[in-house]
């Protein structure tokens, strides 16, 4: 989970328990993100076989006599894996990383970069696309939820949004204008009328323009509609595309 929710999330798990043993480890381990098109090939030497890991999988392996897990869950639309590991193998693997991945040019990037890499695949972040008032219908994730698995908490206002219909659909937009869009930027319809917010924004590096990500009322959420964003006090145009923003 999101390191900043850890303590949040252990509240609703021991909240909602049905009578399991939890947990909470997050301050013993630590963890490493290994992203990028060379990825598995540095983890070949460090990890033999964790590139085999299966999208939206973890298994664990050894490395310096101790367990780490691996998880391909990565967040940045390239190849690669999340490494978690126990605090104090910690600065072991990570100068393994930068040692062995010379010849690959590997190099230690943060969270900035990070973003503006899930922001180009629209992926949702939480506390941003996604968070304790949002519904998955709006968002696009009605994938990930199977109505058709019984009862769980959450499912009823999702299976109401799903027969109604979603209000406001989260989409991809790029800047007609100049100006830069930002988290909580409002939105308007070319006759004024507040119809959104930006949920993500970033000059996107690989495209060199200004995109984002936001949640717009459904009959303006069609491709190739215009709208404003409200950038410090002015009316700045813009226009919904198809994502995600950078194509495999």
């Amino acid at each position: 989970m999101n390191a900043s929710n850890a303590e949040k999330d252990f509240n609703w798990m021991k909240q909602n328990n049905k009578g399991a043993e939890i947990t909470n480890e997050s301050s013993s381990w630590s963890q490493i993100a290994v992203q990028g098109p060379k990825a598995h090939a540095l983890l070949e030497k460090i990890l033999p076989k964790s590139s085999e890991v299966k999208p939206f999988h973890c298994e664990f392996f050894a490395f310096d006599s101790a367990k780490v897990l691996v998880a391909a869950t990565g967040y940045t639309g390239e190849k690669g894996v999340e490494i978690f590991v126990p605090n104090q193998k910690a600065a072991k693997l990570w100068s393994d990383l930068v040692k062995k991945g010379e010849e690959f040019g590997v190099q230690a990037i943060g969270l900035g970069a990070r973003d503006t890499l899930r922001t180009e695949m629209k992926y949702s972040l939480y506390g941003n696309e996604i968070t304790d008032t949002t519904n998955p219908i709006e968002a696009g994730l009605g994938w990930v939820v199977k109505l058709d698995k019984g009862d769980f908490i959450g499912r009823e206002p999702i299976q109401k949004m799903k027969e109604s219909g979603a209000k406001r659909k989260l989409i991809g937009f790029k800047m007609l204008d100049r100006g830069i869009p930002r988290h909580d930027y409002k939105l308007f319809s070319l006759d004024g009328e507040e119809v959104g917010v930006v949920t993500s924004g970033t000059m996107s590096p690989t495209l060199d323009e200004p995109i984002g990500i936001g949640y717009l009322r459904e009959d303006l959420s069609k491709l190739g509609s215009e709208f404003f964003v409200e950038i410090r006090g002015r009316k700045t145009k813009a226009q919904v595309v198809q994502t995600p923003f950078i194509k495999k």
